[in-house]
């Protein structure tokens, strides 16, 4: 059974679910950067691709949703054990 986690963004509910061990090392593979900090629209896509399971969302559903990339992304990541940086904090790498 996958792990999965019921998120609120700006008051929309998000199913993320993960992916699995191969898929993430996949993810770390194509959007990790040599200093260890995120390609954002890599890991993004990744995300939207593998992450976010209801709803669907895409990078055309997000063009008139671009305040929701940030949160949005900072929620998968932290779901992921990606970041340890608290969504309310003003200190980010990202």
């Amino acid at each position: 059974m996958s792990k999965q986690k019921t998120i609120t963004v700006q008051e929309e509910e998000y199913v993320l679910q993960h992916p699995g061990a191969r898929a993430l090392m996949r993810l770390y593979d194509t959007a990790l950067k040599p200093d260890g900090g995120w390609k954002l629209e890599s890991s993004m896509d990744f995300f939207l691709n593998h992450v976010i399971v209801s709803p669907r969302l895409s990078w055309d559903g997000l063009e008139d949703k671009v305040d929701l990339m940030t949160p949005l992304w900072l929620e998968c990541a932290r779901f992921l054990g990606l970041v340890e940086t608290p969504l309310e904090s003003a200190a980010s790498d990202v």
